[in-house]
Formats: structure tokens, sequence, C-alpha cells
């Protein structure tokens, strides 16, 4: 009777786990490219669970207006798109404008607004694009382009604005209900922020970052 190989069954099973492991590491020699991708894809699947389960008891001022703010828009568009008004909700003050002043530039409407200028720039492209707002060169200016509305869509914007001065009052009875003037608090909110920006507001508050802030600037 021959001698039983070296080690046993132990180091039998030691050889079978070592050939096993060889082969996921050809495998995945194989997969390579790919491989970097799906440790950071799983765990991003896993901070995606955990951020669905997450909900904010009080959520941070800034993040509290912005989704209000985009509540806002989106239910006036909705309302908007229901009352079979072609104009989107979030344009309807540039649209205002136009209608009342007549032809402008981004840079007027911008001024007009208190948008930034980026933004009406952005929203101006989109009304463009809708066939909604004409842009030709200014007669002043060749570099600088004039905007206006299409003669066929003063029609919808007129209805559109009837329905912006019918919101005021929707507002006003909300005002009431929550007993809140949010137009008057928002008012003096961006008077204070003019006075005073935040940045200064949280060097004065918390003084170890001014330091930084000193050291950042250009």
């Amino acid at each position: 009777m021959g001698k039983p190989g070296r080690g046993g069954p132990r180091a039998e099973h030691k050889v079978s786990q070592e050939k096993r492991s060889r082969k996921k590491v050809e495998v995945s020699a194989k997969c390579e490219p790919l491989d970097p991708f799906i440790p950071v894809f799983v765990e991003k699947r896993k901070n995606l669970r955990k951020i669905g389960q997450m909900k904010m008891s009080a959520p941070p001022f800034g993040l509290r207006l912005r989704r209000v703010a985009d509540r806002i828009g989106g239910q006036g568009q909705h309302a908007f798109s229901r009352l079979g008004i072609r104009l989107d909700a979030r344009k309807a003050s540039l649209v205002y404008l136009m209608h009342e002043g007549g032809a402008a530039t981004s840079t007027e409407l911008a001024a007009a607004s208190g948008l930034s200028r980026q933004l009406v720039e952005a929203r101006l492209k989109q009304l463009v694009a809708a066939n909604y707002v004409t842009s030709a060169p200014s007669p002043n200016d060749a570099r600088k382009r004039m905007y206006s509305l299409m003669p066929e869509a003063r029609a919808d914007a007129e209805r559109a604005i009837a329905a912006m001065k019918d919101f005021e009052a929707v507002f006003r009875d909300l005002w009431r209900e929550t007993g809140l003037d949010a137009n008057a608090a928002l008012a003096a909110l961006e008077a204070a922020l003019e006075r005073r920006p935040l940045l200064g507001r949280l060097c004065e508050r918390f003084p170890h970052h001014q330091e930084a802030a000193e050291e950042t600037v250009p």
C-alpha cells in the first residue's frame, strides 16, 4: 500500500484553495479595466441607500429656501400647463418685463429682475428656442442683442401675466394662513444681505474663518 500524500487531507485542501485563488486572480486580471469601478459603484449604492433612509428634522436654511422656491416654481408650472398656458412659469418674470417695457438686452433684463446675467441669458436662450422670444442685434450697438416677444406669443404672454397677478392674491392668502408675510420677510432679508454679505457675517460670528478667507483673496 502506497504512502499517503505529504500533509494528508489538510494539505490537499490547502492546495485546492490556492488553485481557486489563482483562478480568481486570472479572471480578475482579464476584467482589470472594470475592477477599479466595481467597489466604487457598490459603495455608492450603499451610500444611496443610507441617504434614502435619512430625513432631516431641521434642514439648513439654504436648503429649505431652495426647496420652497423649487416647489413654488414646479406648482406654478403645473398650474400654467393645466390652464393651457404655454409659457414656462419660471421664465414669467422676464416675459413680463419684455411685455411691459418692450425689447431689452440681457443686461437690462438682469438689472430689472435682480437675477444674475448668466441665469437671464440661459432663460432667454430657452425662450428663443421655444419660439417665444426673438433675438436681434441692437440698432445702437451690434455687439449687443435685443430680446422681445414674438408676435404670436403675445396672447399667451398676456394670459400668463394675468395668472401671475392672480397668484399674487393667492400668495397674500397664503401669508394670512401661515401668519407670515414671506414677501416682506424676503425683501428685508435681501436688503440685509446687500448691506453685508454672508461671508462678512460668518467671519464676525466665527473669527477663525477670517484667516482662511484672507488667504484666498486673489
